[in-house]
């Protein structure tokens, strides 16, 4: 019960909640962003304000950079990540740094990936009603990084890595570089480049701007995982595999159900829950909530503690009258 809580997965278009404890989770539906879907989201957030929540953002208003900076610990770390956040993302409100790896040559420089949502205008109305109703926020942070834990799942270990994920009528194409995020994209539903047969189309021209970027060494080889509940992705396996730069391997319902533990007939009726399911009891390693909108997590969190502490106090408590009653 203490790992109690609701992930919640949100679009400019709609918000769906998933309610999660270990061994057993139950989705509560999607809602769409307007007053009635709104409305349909309080009631469901009332019923379960006590628990905290994790906001996962799948948004096309995104982005991210790597960047090397110097090994510093402490209040001089905190100092650095916001001055250097403030200078590659402007005046962005949700942003955040993830410390990924410490190089092992020169100066042994740590590599940070930086996010930050571009455009966060839409989340507002659903940041609202979780304050109006005092949930503790834990965090907020992109689906790209619950992906992440989706590869850790499925025991997939390529050196380089691009996940095509088609969800919600929209093509994600995340880069993972030994298993940590490093790059992702999101193509609309509203673009022609949506459409299956321009798949393969889409992955080649991001392959090609990694190159560009130096995120992917020119002479890589880009292992593609194609997933896709509806099965339109599968046209993009032969073209894919045809090229030499590429190896694409689809992953089906039933693998990925087992990899999560999740019933095959659950997974196909809601393949939201996904994602959802591999982050929900992961430490989060990203998140681009400002402080403001965690601070009743932190409260959250204290009393909890404090909770356990009398309980565990109480029990001690008792086994020492327990133990001097047999003795008398």
């Amino acid at each position: 019960m203490l790992d109690h809580r609701l992930i919640l997965l949100a679009t400019p278009r709609q918000i769906g909640v998933l309610d999660w404890r270990p061994g057993h989770m139950h989705w509560l539906g999607e809602f769409s962003a307007n007053a009635e879907g709104l409305a349909a989201f309080r009631k469901i957030v009332v019923g379960h304000a006590h628990l905290p929540a994790l906001l996962v953002v799948d948004t096309v208003d995104e982005d991210y950079r790597s960047e090397l900076l110097p090994h510093v610990k402490g209040h001089a770390r905190n100092e650095l990540l916001a001055r250097k956040l403030k200078q590659v993302f402007r005046n962005a409100r949700f942003t955040g740094a993830w410390r990924q790896v410490r190089e092992t040559t020169g100066r042994r420089d740590d590599r940070y990936l930086l996010a930050a949502l571009t455009d966060a205008d839409w989340l507002t109305p659903w940041l609202s009603v979780l304050n109006r109703e005092r949930v503790p926020l834990s965090g907020i942070t992109p689906l790209a990084m619950a992906c992440e834990h989706l590869l850790d799942k499925l025991r997939f270990q390529e050196q380089h890595t691009l996940l095509a994920y088609r969800l919600n009528n929209s093509l994600r194409l995340s880069y993972y570089h030994n298993g940590l995020l490093r790059f992702s994209r999101l193509i609309g539903s509203d673009t022609p480049t949506q459409l299956p047969s321009n798949a393969a189309d889409e992955i080649a021209k991001t392959q090609l701007y990694l190159a560009g970027q130096r995120i992917l060494p020119r002479e890589a080889r880009l292992h593609v995982l194609l997933l896709d509940p509806s099965g339109q992705l599968d046209s993009a396996q032969a073209p894919l595999n045809a090229d030499p730069a590429f190896s694409a391997r689809l992953i089906d319902l039933p693998s990925l159900a087992r990899a999560l533990r999740i019933p095959d007939d659950f997974l196909a009726a809601t393949p939201e829950v996904a994602p959802l399911a591999a982050i929900a009891g992961e430490t989060l390693r990203l998140n681009l909530a400002p402080p403001e909108l965690l601070q009743r997590h932190t409260e959250f969190r204290w009393r909890r503690g404090l909770h356990a502490a009398a309980g565990l106090i109480a029990f001690l408590g008792l086994g020492i009258a327990a133990a001097y009653w047999l003795q008398a």
